[in-house]
């Protein structure tokens, strides 16, 4: 399994990222690849996925592409989105599934309903993901699909599970991908935290957390 950690593509890994990762390995026989990539603004996207591209491709040394599982969480969303887009175009091994948590699908925050929910997030802010993005981008534009991959095809992607959560401010851009996702006809499970803020599957101190946590668990478990 490889973990690729959310924090705005600036920070990370946090404390959370541990804790669950510790979780998962205790109740799993996965070995587990937190990769910590480059962060910006020292690096932008594309340094930051070129990568994630080497630690995939190190990852098919050693295992087969059908026993390989990715999961992103928040950015880590996103470089696993795009990483899987990369994949499919350029005609190689996919990984056997792929779980994301509360992705960011669109870093341009365009969407006209992201301001509503802004105003009931309590983990994130239009105008700090916004300049966050802004950093990682650097030139890049916002709606290019390696950094916004819901601009991107969802195509040829293997079995998906996406955690949502409707106190998010990127969940408008979630729902706009799990309907690019169920119109590519992809093996998708989608797991909705109703009143929930961004990443609640990995903030300790909700038992829906837990509970989603266990369901990360469980699909891990079934491979």
């Amino acid at each position: 399994m490889i973990f690729i950690h959310g924090g705005a593509f600036i920070s990370g890994p946090a404390k959370h990222h541990w804790d669950s990762i510790k979780s998962i390995y205790e109740q799993t026989n996965y070995t587990i690849w937190l990769c910590n990539y480059p962060k910006a603004p020292e690096n932008n996207i594309k340094i930051i996925s070129e990568n994630i591209d080497a630690v995939y491709q190190k990852a098919l040394e050693f295992y087969d592409s059908q026993n390989i599982v990715l999961i992103g969480d928040s950015v880590g969303g996103t470089l696993t989105t795009s990483l899987t887009q990369r994949l499919i175009k350029l005609k190689k091994p996919i990984p056997s599934q792929i779980i994301l948590i509360c992705p960011v699908m669109d870093s341009s925050m365009t969407n006209n309903e992201i301001d509503e929910i802004d105003l009931k997030d309590v983990m994130l802010s239009k105008k700090g993901v916004l300049s966050s993005k802004l950093l990682c981008a650097q030139g890049i534009d916002l709606k290019d699909p390696i950094i916004s991959p819901l601009y991107g095809s969802f195509k040829g992607f293997p079995k998906t599970t996406i955690f949502i959560a409707e106190y998010d401010i990127v969940y408008p851009d979630q729902k706009l991908a799990i309907k690019k996702l169920i119109n590519a006809n992809i093996n998708l499970e989608v797991i909705q935290g109703k009143s929930m803020p961004h990443n609640w599957p990995l903030l300790p101190i909700m038992r829906e957390a837990k509970l989603a946590l266990q369901k990360v668990i469980n699909i891990l478990n079934e491979q």
